[in-house]
């Protein structure tokens, strides 16, 4: 069973993973609700539904009260409501099970930010100055 905690619902408001989170969660307690059949579009779209909520709700907390992630959002500027929207469709991803740690890894690669494996050199040791 799913729990949502007043520390989830604060770093919800706080930091995009923590939205994420909470993204998730409302996901799955939707999906158990209506998605019996485990359909995939219904999934897609329950997921939708809860990330614009949860993205909707700390919005309006950040314009209300100036705290969290939104609190400098500008309503009058594009550039806010298109990172509100990307944020949105980002998290959807994440409650669809679409980023998974296999993409991510493809991903990096694909912009050479993977770090390299590191070498293990043997070390002596009775003499780790060698």
């Amino acid at each position: 069973m799913e729990v949502i905690t007043i520390d989830m619902i604060t770093s919800a408001i706080y930091s995009l993973a923590g939205l994420s989170a909470l993204v998730v969660v409302i996901t799955q307690i939707f999906k158990n609700w209506w998605n019996k059949k485990d359909e995939r579009w219904v999934s897609h779209l329950l997921s939708l539904i809860a990330a614009l909520l949860c993205n909707g709700v700390v919005l309006a907390i950040g314009l209300i009260w100036q705290v969290g992630i939104y609190s400098n959002f500008d309503t009058g500027s594009i550039m806010s409501w298109l990172m509100w929207v990307g944020t949105t469709l980002l998290m959807t991803g994440c409650s669809n099970s679409l980023w998974s740690f296999e993409f991510m890894k493809k991903f990096l690669d694909w912009l050479k930010l993977m770090p390299k494996p590191k070498v293990q050199t043997h070390i002596d040791e009775f003499n780790p100055n060698c």
